[in-house]
């Protein structure tokens, strides 16, 4: 009688109903549905099959964005400027772009969430490859955060592949990811890194590293481990 696509549709018509944060649950993995979702007001995207532990996840920070958005509303705050000190729209031409690039669609969705509530559009990749495709094929985004263990191609092997492209090579890149040896550190920061994160993180920290890369701030350095 009604699909989910249209359930959304009608449910942002309704000036109540539409504050109810809306996750799809769907066995339609393609871009072209994530994108009609996302464009219709849905929260989240999760792809059957799906594991407890990623829906509660998710649930758990919809939630949270919910209660917060309801607290701006009676503070009247105006959390797209100044929750999260990110860039003004006087600053862009439109709101930055930021590109997730995790193999988890968890990790993307609630790195999404994280950076749609501060005013960022969001586009997400899944690998290496098809964040470099993206990239090469147009992609104007004006930061990413990037997983380094990924089937196909892996971030550091992207960061090598975007250091190749000149114009390509200018984009700041942080990693986030469970590898938090030095080494590691030491060998993206060589690849071109701007920024280098330890999961689980805490959101105001990559907000405002997001901010501060993008002013051209390098948030990453080099420790030689020999000394």
């Amino acid at each position: 009688r009604m699909n989910g696509l249209e359930l959304l549709s009608n449910h942002q018509k309704d000036e109540n109903m539409k504050k109810l944060p809306v996750a799809m649950l769907t066995s339609r993995g393609a871009e072209k549905h994530r994108k009609i979702a996302t464009d219709l007001g849905a929260e989240a995207y999760l792809t059957k099959p799906y594991t407890e532990k990623d829906l509660m996840d998710v649930a758990q920070r919809l939630i949270e964005v919910n209660r917060a958005n309801k607290e701006a509303e009676l503070m009247v705050v105006n959390t797209k400027k100044t929750l999260h000190n990110h860039p003004s729209e006087s600053e862009f031409k439109e709101n930055p772009l930021i590109l997730i690039i995790d193999d988890s669609v968890t990790v993307r969705e609630l790195l999404s969430m994280t950076f749609k509530k501060s005013g960022y559009r969001v586009e997400q990749a899944k690998d290496g490859q098809e964040a470099l495709d993206k990239l090469k094929e147009g992609l104007k985004c004006d930061i990413a955060f990037c997983d380094i263990e990924m089937p196909r191609m892996n971030g550091l092997e992207l960061l090598a592949n975007l250091q190749k492209d000149e114009k390509l090579s200018r984009l700041p890149v942080a990693m986030l990811t469970s590898r938090g040896a030095q080494k590691m550190r030491n060998i993206a920061a060589n690849r071109g890194a701007k920024g280098y994160f330890v999961k689980p993180y805490v959101e105001e920290t990559l907000l405002d590293a997001a901010t501060r890369m993008m002013r051209g701030e390098m948030l990453i350095e080099h420790i030689d481990l020999d000394e």
